[in-house]
């Protein structure tokens, strides 16, 4: 098996590593201003350019994965470049209404 512990034998193969910590990192990382307006045109239920969404999002996403390679991240991930924030994600999620309505909820969380 290669140094990294990826194993070719298929594309989504668990990296592992027995000589160092690999890293990686959660969270929202920075979008261009195009692809923030397309978003919040989008949740408000505007008029938008699917064409320009996609290509733009394309683009964020490929700017974000090689942004984690340059900085040696070894799992990295599209940086949450299709969410307008964590604020209006939640309450659009299927069953997530009653959780993010309740703070005294203990299924808070389950999204």
């Amino acid at each position: 098996m290669p140094e990294s512990g990826h194993d070719k034998r298929s594309e989504h193969a668990v990296k592992h590593s027995r000589d160092r910590i690999l890293t990686t990192h959660v969270g929202s990382l920075p979008r261009n201003e195009s692809l923030s307006d397309l978003l919040i045109q989008r949740e408000a239920g505007e008029r938008y350019d699917a064409a320009q969404f996609d290509a733009e999002m394309e683009k964020a996403v490929r700017h974000v994965v090689n942004k984690q390679k340059e900085a040696g991240i070894d799992v990295g991930n599209d940086g949450e470049q299709q969410r307008v924030g964590f604020q209006t994600y939640v309450p659009a999620r299927p069953n997530a209404g009653a959780a993010a309505n309740s703070r005294n909820s203990r299924n808070w969380c389950a999204i």
